[in-house]
């Protein structure tokens, strides 16, 4: 899962886990260090048993109210039907996948059949629905049933090898939709319910095919408008916003490069008559402004830094240490510093670039520049060239190719050159 948001571009900040066996002291410990994170987005992986322990202490935190938001794998919501009342009172407002099973009329057909069995052998039990897991268990059955029948000749000391053979090559339609196995596993659905806790029960919010990675309103749509609308914990239909900040009393400790190269980007000045110190630049001023246009007030104090040796991974060793929540000015990009700390996108075009120093004198004869002087006189000579052999096709023949010397070798001239600027239309004779 860590390694799929990896390349989902989706950063996970912290991973946190829950053994099987904790108590309940373990859970609430693990929970109440959680609460005094800043993120309030939540991703539950875990066994259906141990949920129905966790989400009940995440109600008693009060920890399911509006701000957060819960996201569960299909570990849970596989098995939501088989969970407590007070579970799913505590579960108002998570937001789970479940792997997809058509409706088909063999699927109702084999329900109607279970249902019934099911209270005919338990009459005093409470009719639950089959979870995806156990239809899938009743196709990897009928897999083997039909193996073992294709085999029922076969001696006793073979038939194990080649019953496995024999279940590796099932391909038929089942319940679970056409059933085929891969390296011994079945082939895991492309296709996922998104489902809402709501009340006692799930509702749909769309499709999520893993092919194309699409939310859809139906499961054979393209169409990704008209989504139900999600109820968040709280009651709220609103999407929660990250408000980090304002749940919380904390003070944002923003670290200022107090010795920045470029004054016009940073600029620290200690004023000794107030006893102040007063920060300008032009990534000071982008910070100010991107803090004052959330929509909640965020308490801050800037914290000068003296880098050593001129370099700033000592500062952002402090954001990565925790020691600051925030580093604001002229930081280098690089790779290395990407693996520790988080950066905003650069105010600056990405890509090559070239400085080069600019010259206030004008230069008429700047356009000679792009090439050396000998190419320049190897090209004018082969003008000049060009024009002499016409001048020789055209002599006897043509009268503007004779005439006094001068005029000749005007003429050799002006045909050389004149075919820089223009094309000649008139045909050579």
């Amino acid at each position: 899962m860590f390694d799929s948001s990896q390349v989902a571009n989706i950063h996970i900040a912290h991973r946190i886990s829950i053994p099987p066996s904790s108590s309940h002291e373990h859970i609430i410990e693990k929970l109440s260090m959680i609460k005094t994170f800043q993120t309030k987005v939540f991703v539950v992986h875990m066994s259906h048993s141990l949920a129905s322990h966790f989400f009940l202490k995440v109600k008693k935190l009060e920890m399911m109210s509006e701000g957060y938001v819960w996201i569960v794998t299909d570990t849970i919501m596989s098995f939501f039907h088989s969970m407590d009342t007070l579970v799913v009172e505590s579960m108002q407002g998570v937001v789970g996948l479940k792997p997809y099973i058509p409706a088909s009329k063999e699927l109702h057909n084999f329900t109607l059949r279970w249902r019934r069995k099911m209270y005919i052998d338990h009459p005093n039990a409470e009719v639950l629905e089959l979870d995806p897991y156990g239809i899938l268990a009743y196709d990897a059955i009928w897999a083997v049933a039909e193996a073992a029948q294709k085999l029922e000749s076969t001696e006793i000391s073979q038939g194990g090898l080649m019953l496995y053979e024999e279940i590796m090559k099932s391909r038929f339609k089942g319940l679970t939709d056409y059933f085929q196995l891969s390296n011994g596993n079945k082939i895991p659905s492309r296709r996922f319910e998104i489902v809402n806790v709501i009340g006692k029960g799930l509702r749909r919010v769309g499709f999520w095919t893993s092919e194309t990675g699409n939310i859809t309103k139906e499961s054979n749509s393209p169409s990704t408008s008209n989504l139900e609308v999600i109820i968040w914990p709280g009651g709220s239909a609103t999407i929660p916003k990250r408000q980090l900040i304002q749940m919380s009393s904390k003070v944002l400790r923003i670290g200022v490069v107090t010795q920045s190269p470029f004054k016009e980007l940073v600029n620290v000045v200690h004023d000794s008559q107030p006893n102040a110190t007063i920060l300008s630049g032009f990534c000071i001023e982008v910070f100010r402004e991107a803090i004052t246009t959330l929509p909640y007030p965020v308490p801050h104090e800037f914290i000068p830094f003296t880098p050593t040796n001129g370099s700033y991974n000592d500062l952002l060793d402090l954001v990565y240490h925790k020691e600051i929540d925030v580093a604001v000015g002229d930081i280098t990009v690089t790779a290395n510093r990407s693996q520790y700390v988080d950066f905003t996108l650069p105010f600056s075009d990405m890509g090559i670039g070239m400085i080069m120093p600019t010259y206030q004198n004008s230069n008429m004869w700047i356009f000679l520049k792009p090439l050396q002087a000998d190419l320049w006189l190897t090209s004018a000579a082969f003008f000049v060239f060009t024009g002499f052999v016409v001048w020789i096709i055209e002599h006897p023949i043509n009268d503007e190719f004779q005439g006094p010397p001068a005029h000749q070798i005007g003429m050799i001239f002006w045909y050389s050159f004149s075919t820089l600027v223009f094309a000649h239309t008139h045909s050579i004779i």
